[in-house]
């Protein structure tokens, strides 16, 4: 989540503001329709680093949608660091291997699926595009082979809008209320679709209690 910082001569105060900066996955890509490969990478990204040494403070680190002053984040400890252990074990569990050119691939009844997929990224933003190459490293070295599509912002909007790509580096704005429809719900970016979720968000837009609205959260 960046962090604002208002221009006056006065004392200031920053604040963290609800923009977001995310790793999305196409759900209906061949690679990324499996749960565990959009879980596996999202545990090679270096949140702290980001936040860190691309953003330089100038951002908090986060492991959830969700504002981390609001009232419904998590208090759970959570790693921000990327975590190739971790990562590794959830694919290989599922039952990806490294092949002999040393590429993770799933074996199922229709042949193999190969772990090779594109980041798409917004060429004018310089530190998303420094996102997606520490990212695509990790990965590379890891056996998830990929590569790195830089395009205009019109051209960016454009292939996220049609689901002409693998996965993407975006931004997006949480609504103070915390829907995030636009991303989970109905026709979504990222391709999603799950009931439960579905039923869940809803319930959450009808909360008026804080005790009800932390317990639908978390759940």
């Amino acid at each position: 989540m960046k962090i604002y910082t208002p221009k006056s001569k006065a004392n200031v105060q920053n604040y963290i503001s609800n923009n977001m900066i995310y790793v999305g996955f196409n759900c209906e890509s061949s690679v990324f329709k499996f749960p565990e490969t959009r879980k596996s990478v999202s545990k090679l990204v270096d949140r702290k680093n980001i936040t860190s040494h691309i953003y330089y403070s100038g951002a908090e680190a986060t492991a959830y949608p969700i504002n981390p002053t609001s009232y419904v984040y998590p208090q759970t400890s959570v790693n921000l660091y990327k975590d190739e252990t971790t990562s590794e074990d959830i694919l290989k569990e599922k039952g990806w291997e490294l092949n002999t050119n040393d590429i993770y691939q799933l074996i199922g009844d229709r042949g193999a699926t190969y772990f090779t997929v594109s980041i798409l990224v917004n060429k004018d933003d310089e530190n998303r595009v420094k996102i997606a190459e520490d990212l695509s490293k990790t990965m590379n070295d890891m056996g998830m082979f990929n590569t790195i599509t830089k395009c205009s912002s019109q051209e960016f909007i454009n292939r996220i809008k049609n689901g002409s790509y693998d996965m993407f580096i975006g931004e997006t704005e949480i609504t103070p209320n915390g829907d995030l429809s636009n991303l989970l719900s109905g026709d979504n970016v990222l391709n999603y679709y799950n009931a439960d979720c579905d039923a869940l968000l809803s319930q959450l837009g009808t909360l008026t209690e804080i005790d009800d609205i932390k317990k639908g959260w978390a759940d």
